[in-house]
């Protein structure tokens, strides 16, 4: 095999079925495996950036991983176009219950924001298919962008 990419991997695993006629598939999964994940790191090609715009009032999701997926959320950016006041805040929503997890900023003006703007926890936030991340927003405005970094360690 030359390049693999993580979607691959992953559906070759998902495929794979553990049975005595499958020991050599196994066996080169769990090589391929060791380049591709980590216990201890994220995995070889899978960062990213989810990149959002909204324009209407309320929470929205922004982003929930895939199921098996596990991600840690490294940066929030929010760029923010109103010609009048409105606010906003960042809520991570898990099994149902929500907290807001961001300062909750209000402007009048066009203003970019990033995590520590925001007042969001410098710290490792994982999220996996239980996890969303939302934007609340109230007041009037033309548009919110919001930019996720991710890095994927499962």
């Amino acid at each position: 095999m030359n390049e693999i990419s993580v979607e691959e991997y992953d559906s070759l695993v998902d495929a794979a079925f553990m049975q005595p006629s499958n020991k050599e598939l196994m066996e080169d999964l769990s090589i391929i495996g060791s380049v591709k994940q980590s216990s201890s790191g994220p995995r070889a090609g899978g960062s990213k950036i989810v990149s959002v715009e909204y324009s209407d009032t309320g929470t929205v999701t922004v982003w929930t991983p895939s199921q098996g997926e596990v991600w840690i959320l490294q940066e929030i950016a929010l760029a923010v176009a109103t010609s009048s006041s409105s606010t906003f805040a960042i809520i991570l929503e898990a099994g149902g219950n929500s907290m807001q997890a961001s300062a909750e900023v209000t402007t009048s003006t066009n203003k970019n924001y990033n995590s520590s703007d925001l007042g969001f926890p410098n710290t490792t936030f994982y999220v996996d298919e239980n996890t969303s991340i939302q934007i609340g927003k109230t007041g009037s405005f033309s548009t919110v962008g919001i930019h996720l970094m991710l890095t994927r360690v499962r």
